[in-house]
């Protein structure tokens, strides 16, 4: 928390497994995350199934690739909504 507001940070994805631990912690060491979302992109590594174990995550993954950056914001966007979640 930071102010007494939740902190949420969005994290794109795409075959994210060699690095997503160490992003992950780097990001939750600041001391103000509350929730990381992972959007995953429909990776072929295991990037999914790691982020799935990392705790205070929500990790939604595309049953498509999605290519262009404003579909992309629409998409997380919509996911965001859909887990009820509100960006400050």
């Amino acid at each position: 928390m930071l102010k007494d507001k939740k902190v949420i940070v969005v994290m794109p994805a795409y075959n994210a497994a060699q690095t997503l631990r160490k992003t992950y912690n780097e990001v939750m060491a600041q001391g103000i995350v509350d929730l990381v979302v992972l959007v995953d992109d429909r990776s072929r590594d295991e990037t999914v199934s790691i982020a799935k174990e990392l705790p205070n995550t929500k990790v939604y993954a595309h049953k498509k690739i999605w290519v262009t950056a404003p579909i992309k914001s629409h998409v997380i966007n919509w996911q965001l909504r859909r887990a009820a979640i509100s960006l400050l």
